[in-house]
């Protein structure tokens, strides 16, 4: 979340993911270095905007402190859980 340029790639990234990969894929957006607080450049609400208009749930995590990182992991879990189901 350190980086507009990543965020603002997300659009193109998440359609190379449907143009190669079949219909029934999970996505996860998990933003990297939510430790860098001061360094963040986007928003809570360019986040929650993009979950809306994506509908897609996005998580910040640090590899760094670990934070959301067991969390990421069990969310995606969840989904392929349900999705078995």
């Amino acid at each position: 979340m350190t980086s507009k340029e990543s965020f603002v790639n997300l659009d193109s990234w998440l359609k190379e993911v449907e143009k190669n990969s079949t219909e029934n894929v999970n996505v996860l957006v998990i933003g990297n270095k939510a430790d860098m607080e001061e360094d963040l450049e986007v928003t809570d609400a360019e986040i929650k905007k993009f979950e809306e208009d994506h509908s897609l749930k996005v998580m910040k995590a640090s590899a760094k402190t670990g934070k959301n990182v067991d969390e990421a992991f069990l969310e995606m879990t969840k989904k392929l859980i349900v999705k078995k189901q």
